[in-house]
């Protein structure tokens, strides 16, 4: 039988060694920000996540336009119902 205070040191051991590594490497990609442009055509809001950067993306209505860090947008071209757009 095992002890769950193990379990939990195991946790707290791997923890500490993913902080020391620092940030993953897909934290690191986000060095060229630029900007693209989506409008959501939804029937009501929709909010994405950042795969790379992590930043939230509200789209409050139907017809909302934002900008994008050009290191997400890949991922948004795929959502049904986001247009990557030319401008705001």
């Amino acid at each position: 039988m095992s002890c769950c205070g193990q379990n939990r040191q195991r946790l707290s051991d791997f923890d500490s060694r993913r902080q020391m590594v620092g940030p993953s490497p897909v934290q690191k990609r986000t060095s060229s920000r630029s900007l693209v442009y989506f409008e959501y055509v939804g029937k009501t809001g929709l909010t994405v996540i950042g795969p790379i950067t992590g930043k939230q993306y509200r789209f409050p209505k139907p017809g909302a336009k934002i900008a994008v860090d050009s290191n997400d947008a890949p991922l948004l071209t795929t959502i049904p119902r986001l247009i990557q757009t030319h401008s705001l």
